[in-house]
């Protein structure tokens, strides 16, 4: 008797998604970084961030090019970016 079940595959290597977040300026840290789904057709997204904290204030600027970034390489993606406060001196 064969036992059919879900295979949940990542769609595209942390480390590729990883290299993306860091050529945005400000980006320090890229952790827990997940993708899920069929590049080309349809993907999710989502990835932890730290930024410099001489870019405070920017968080969702840094967010939204990382984003494009991801759009113009993968295509349909859709993203979700969390972003953690800088550790304090």
């Amino acid at each position: 008797m064969a036992v059919a079940f879900l295979v949940c595959q990542t769609a595209i290597a942390p480390e590729a998604l990883a290299q993306i977040a860091y050529s945005v300026g400000g980006v320090t840290l890229c952790t827990n970084i997940d993708s899920k789904g069929i590049v080309g057709r349809s993907v999710y997204i989502k990835m932890t961030i730290m930024i410099h904290p001489g870019v405070l204030g920017y968080e969702s600027v840094i967010a939204e090019r990382i984003e494009n970034a991801l759009k113009e390489r993968y295509g349909l993606v859709s993203v979700t970016i969390h972003i953690s406060p800088p550790p304090h001196s």
